[in-house]
């Protein structure tokens, strides 16, 4: 299963330093799921500019909607998109 460990009853993924990190991940990717259902497929810079969130935050939650099989990312030169995933 990975290089989990349990910490006062909460399950930590490795690189998630504290539950309040992996907090603010969830809460960002709710965010992000709420924005890519309400507007559909767009370019990740166009997503941060709509969720004011920062761009490492908006890849982080990403990353993690992306292990949930949550959200797709589409390359496509220099630009990714992504789209909500149902």
């Amino acid at each position: 299963m990975g290089n989990l460990f349990t910490c006062s009853k909460v399950l930590f993924c490795k690189g998630y330093k504290t539950f309040m990190e992996l907090k603010k991940i969830r809460s960002n990717a709710s965010v992000i799921e709420a924005t890519l259902e309400a507007e559909g497929i767009m370019p990740i810079d166009e997503l941060q500019d709509l969720t004011n969130i920062d761009k490492k935050e908006v890849l982080v939650a990403l990353d993690w909607l992306s292990e949930k099989k949550r959200v797709q990312l589409f390359p496509t030169g220099k630009v990714i998109s992504v789209m909500l995933v149902f």
